[in-house]
């Protein structure tokens, strides 16, 4: 066995309670990120809405930086472009830190660090790093759930604006530039 995947398994309960935590507090507590994220969605609208040939809106996605995680920003990419999504060059997006679900990372991996030095001797950093970026999926999908709820509580902002929407209104999330996921359509 490859030792990084014994590592990954020696703290997945661990870790997997943890982001149980983590998920059921977040969903109690979402609305502290509701602000931030309107603020947003209001900037990304007005962006939007100075483009000189503004199309219908077909599609609003939550991007992923894969280099955040080398950066440790966390910053999102929150988009909304037509129907040709990535090729639409009247696309707009701004960047997005959700706060409250990674502000306590470093403080959550300093308590997998302490718990592998029980049992592993001389861990690598490059190990260290490499089973956050596994451990941070997690994180990730819960952001998903995230993003879904606040754009459902925040819709109003979208339809109350000025810009054209696509009678299917699509909610996608995924990596930068990769094929995304639809959470919701409407």
């Amino acid at each position: 066995m490859e030792r990084i995947q014994e590592l990954e398994q020696y703290v997945r309960e661990q870790w997997a309670e943890r982001t149980r935590i983590k998920r059921d507090f977040l969903m109690e507590h979402y609305e502290g990120l509701a602000p931030d994220f309107q603020k947003a969605l209001i900037r990304l609208i007005d962006e939007q809405s100075k483009k000189d040939s503004m199309g219908k809106i077909q599609y609003i996605y939550l991007n992923r930086l894969l280099s955040s995680v080398y950066t440790e920003s966390y910053v999102f990419v929150i988009g909304m472009a037509g129907s040709e999504l990535f090729l639409d060059e009247n696309k707009s997006q701004i960047d997005w830190y959700p706060k409250l679900v990674y502000e306590n990372i470093n403080k959550d991996m300093e308590k997998v660090e302490d718990c592998l030095r029980k049992k592993f001797i001389r861990l690598k950093e490059y190990e260290l790093f490499r089973l956050k970026r596994i451990l941070l999926e997690d994180d990730w999908k819960i952001l998903q759930e995230i993003f879904l709820l606040l754009m459902k509580d925040s819709i109003n902002i979208l339809t109350d604006s000025s810009l054209q929407l696509e009678n299917e209104l699509q909610i996608l999330a995924g990596n930068y530039m990769d094929r995304p996921e639809a959470l919701w359509k409407r």
